[in-house]
């Protein structure tokens, strides 16, 4: 199977014979990476859907690891493998597909399909045209792009990506927990519980990005310090959370006195509505977790080579998060942390950035599947 789904072009020709199968208006499958997650966007339209639209819709969730899934039952909810003859007639045959990355290649992806990609971040640092192998043939199997804000349109999607379809202009379905306090409040008392987590603690997420070197590269971060640190100004007993990049944590481990390794929670939006604080590099998760208007600091002590090896779209001076390079600078940043002069600038920047963050991007979603003509599409 592997040798034929890299032959991409044969393969699809020979997939067109499940064409004698109807599309079924009612069924959708979801998919994270290539199949190694369940959360980001696909999770928050699956638990929209379950709500809004109970029993109305046949779910499926391609994986690459049966094992891996074993102890997750979500009602309404079918697991089966990514690549396998199943998962791709289950394709070929859903009304929508919804994923996080560029769909498949190997995949021929029908007229009165929708194909959704949402991205899995707001991208800060390049991808697409700038990252090796592109394909923009690819990128354009999609139907429908979800956009964040008018400049991850301008320089994502139409300029990384040289998508040329239609792009929805509504945020995307995980953030829209942000603008739901009485889930983000469930949520957070769940997480901390499941962790472990007194309910007076305070709650530091930790979270570098991906790079290109599979083991995870230690930053030099002095922990006891920040604690310490963040303490003394904001008050409170905090635990500090480390979660490293789904694409990494298969080798790797997170070994730190006194930090709790959360790497292998599916979830990453979970973890933001439980944090009060959050500290990253080049992360999208900085966008999501900034909604919430919580502080956001920036630790980047590789920050000049990342600059050279991969770019950022817009220099992290510019950002309205206080940058550092090391553990002297991050301890200057907490305890001067100004949070209505924080709040101010952040206002700013999802204003520069024309943020289309609302809490409606399921339900907008959700509008695309059925075909609701109303829809304004960039």
């Amino acid at each position: 199977m592997k040798f034929f789904i890299k032959r991409h072009d044969i393969f699809r020709n020979f997939l067109k014979i499940m064409y004698v199968f109807s599309i079924k208006q009612n069924r959708i499958f979801f998919m994270n990476f290539d199949g190694t997650t369940y959360g980001y966007d696909a999770k928050a339209m699956v638990e929209y859907i379950t709500k809004n639209r109970s029993g109305q819709y046949e779910m499926f969730w391609g994986i690459n690891d049966l094992m891996n899934f074993k102890s997750i039952h979500i009602s309404g909810v079918r697991f089966v493998k990514l690549k396998s003859l199943k998962s791709i007639w289950y394709i070929l045959t859903s009304k929508a597909v919804i994923c996080n990355i560029n769909p498949p290649a190997y995949i021929p992806y029908r007229k009165g399909q929708v194909i959704i990609n949402s991205w899995h971040s707001i991208s800060y640092k390049k991808v697409g045209k700038y990252i090796e192998p592109f394909n923009k043939k690819q990128a354009n199997m999609t139907t429908h792009y979800l956009s964040h804000a008018q400049k991850f349109t301008e320089w994502v999607i139409r300029g990384s990506f040289e998508f040329e379809k239609k792009i929805v202009m509504c945020g995307v379905p995980r953030n829209d927990i942000f603008f739901d306090d009485k889930k983000a409040y469930e949520t957070k008392k769940r997480i901390k519980r499941e962790h472990s987590i007194l309910e007076e603690e305070k709650v530091l997420l930790y979270a570098p990005t991906f790079r290109k070197q599979t083991d995870y590269m230690e930053s030099g971060m002095d922990f006891n310090r920040l604690r310490l640190n963040l303490e003394k100004k904001f008050g409170g007993k905090w635990r500090i959370l480390f979660r490293l990049h789904p694409m990494i944590i298969k080798v790797n481990t997170v070994e730190h006195e006194g930090v709790s390794d959360v790497s292998r929670h599916q979830d990453m939006q979970e973890l933001l509505c439980t944090a009060d604080a959050f500290i990253s590099d080049y992360s999208g998760g900085i966008w999501d977790f900034a909604l919430q208007y919580k502080p956001v600091f920036i630790y980047a002590v590789d920050i000049k080579q990342y600059d050279k090896d991969r770019g950022v779209y817009m220099p992290c001076l510019e950002w309205p998060f206080p940058l550092c390079e090391n553990n002297e600078e991050l301890e200057t940043a907490i305890l001067r942390f100004d949070l209505a002069k924080y709040k101010t600038e952040v206002k700013q920047y999802f204003d520069y950035m024309g943020s289309y963050e609302k809490g409606i991007a399921s339900e907008t979603v959700l509008k695309i599947i059925e075909n609701d003509k109303a829809l304004i599409l960039n």
